[in-house]
């Protein structure tokens, strides 16, 4: 429903908002028609698919694994989507 939806997205927002890599990262977040979110960066083109709020901080610890450790050596422009919808992986595009 509409108030869980808003309810989890102020959540998300405010982990967001208190994380020192994460705050900087991300500049919106987009809900579809299925309830599915995506992130978008202040930094560079590719769009971060969250998928449903579930698994929140296991998705925010993989995303900031990816921008650590893999975006260096592939560079911002190589991707043009990260997917955090399959437990345990990133799917980048």
């Amino acid at each position: 429903n509409i108030q869980d939806m808003l309810h989890h997205l102020f959540e998300l927002a405010q982990t967001i908002r208190g994380d020192d890599f994460l705050q900087p990262l991300v500049e919106q977040i987009y809900v579809n028609n299925k309830g599915e979110l995506t992130l978008v960066p202040k930094v560079g083109r590719q769009k971060i698919l969250f998928g449903r709020y579930s698994s929140v901080e296991d998705k925010l610890k993989r995303l900031k694994i990816f921008y650590t450790e893999a975006l260096p050596y592939e560079g911002w422009r190589k991707y043009r989507t990260i997917d955090l919808n399959f437990q345990g992986q990133i799917v980048a595009k």
